[in-house]
């Protein structure tokens, strides 16, 4: 089964003419290439064929742009690597403005490099094709697909961090999203035990891009474990912050103080107006063992989690914004060697 044609021209776009062996706008030789969407095999013998008139175009013009790249496209398309490589090369130098043709060389490179994933110099030149490809299109989503697959496979971590958010702003249902976050959270994790707070903070904001849930949850246990550090001014932070822990029992000995100290206010003050007066004692007594205890614990309680006090909402991090969790915990990384020091 031979493939469909293609619909318009790899290179610049334009939609291809039935029967026309260049595109009309601007000159590039229309190959076949099989639908991505089906199982067609690839009709070796017609791409030998372009790849004979490539040749004899070449013959007469060594510098013919679209004659190099429909050659090059053409041997990786039979898997003929090493060979479309330096094709594409020079393809791609002679005409930089050609997103297509950036593209084709970057696609095939990472073919390449992928059955030799320990070749280095390759991994950098699918680095630099990469940025070709972003400074003609900063959306494009395979430029910064190509640079999260270079950070993953030589295990940068920096890049991997940085390249994160714009990986999930422009290749949103990316199919690197998930090896990716994995990685984060396997990088976070192992500087969180190496003690290096500013980094696991990098790392989880960078997964936090990618998947909101993770990211969020790893932030918001960092928070929890250095609640201390964390200052009132840190606003929704804060009293979310508070309110979870108020939700898992941490403020409960704290509450039963509070209603202590209210109960024995009661008592003395009870005590004082029996031997001032007596006639006063009943209703003094009565009114007080209720309020005070009960005012006591409104007011722990506020100092504790915020205003209003009551109840502690099962959602506490609703409405949080992600950024700030991220602020707040910057500012609490520095701040745990020293308080450790301390």
């Amino acid at each position: 089964m031979t493939s469909r044609p293609a619909l318009s021209c790899p290179v610049c776009g334009a939609p291809r003419e039935p029967g026309v062996a260049r595109c009309v706008f601007c000159g590039s030789w229309l190959l076949v290439f099989p639908d991505e969407q089906q199982d067609a095999s690839i009709d070796a013998s017609l791409l030998r064929e372009r790849i004979a008139a490539f040749r004899r175009v070449l013959a007469a013009d060594p510098d013919d742009v679209m004659a190099l790249y429909g050659l090059g496209v053409a041997y990786r398309t039979l898997g003929l690597l090493d060979d479309a490589i330096p094709v594409l090369a020079r393809a791609a130098n002679r005409r930089p403005e050609a997103l297509g043709i950036q593209r084709a060389l970057a696609g095939t490179l990472l073919d390449t490099v992928r059955r030799n994933p320990g070749d280095e110099r390759l991994w950098r030149d699918v680095r630099r094709q990469a940025d070709r490809i972003l400074a003609l299109d900063p959306d494009a989503a395979e430029g910064w697909r190509l640079h999260g697959e270079v950070a993953l496979r030589t295990r940068d971590a920096a890049a991997l961090i940085a390249v994160a958010p714009s990986l999930a702003r422009h290749d949103p249902d990316g199919e690197l999203h998930r090896e990716v976050a994995q990685r984060l959270r396997q990088l976070g994790e192992r500087r969180y035990l190496d003690w290096q707070w500013d980094g696991a903070v990098d790392a989880w904001e960078a997964l936090a891009a990618l998947d909101a849930r993770e990211g969020r949850t790893a932030l918001v246990a960092f928070l929890m474990e250095n609640a201390r550090l964390v200052d009132r001014s840190a606003g929704r932070v804060w009293r979310a912050l508070r309110q979870t822990m108020a939700l898992r029992g941490d403020f409960r000995l704290s509450m039963l103080a509070s209603l202590a100290l209210g109960l024995a206010l009661a008592i003395a003050l009870s005590v004082l107006v029996y031997f001032t007066s007596q006639r006063l004692f009943p209703p003094v007594f009565s009114i007080g063992v209720v309020l005070l205890p009960i005012a006591s614990a409104v007011l722990a309680r506020a100092w504790l989690v915020g205003w209003p006090p009551f109840p502690a909402p099962r959602q506490p991090w609703r409405g949080v914004r992600t950024s700030e969790i991220v602020a707040v915990a910057r500012d609490v990384a520095p701040r745990i060697d020293r308080v450790r020091e301390s």
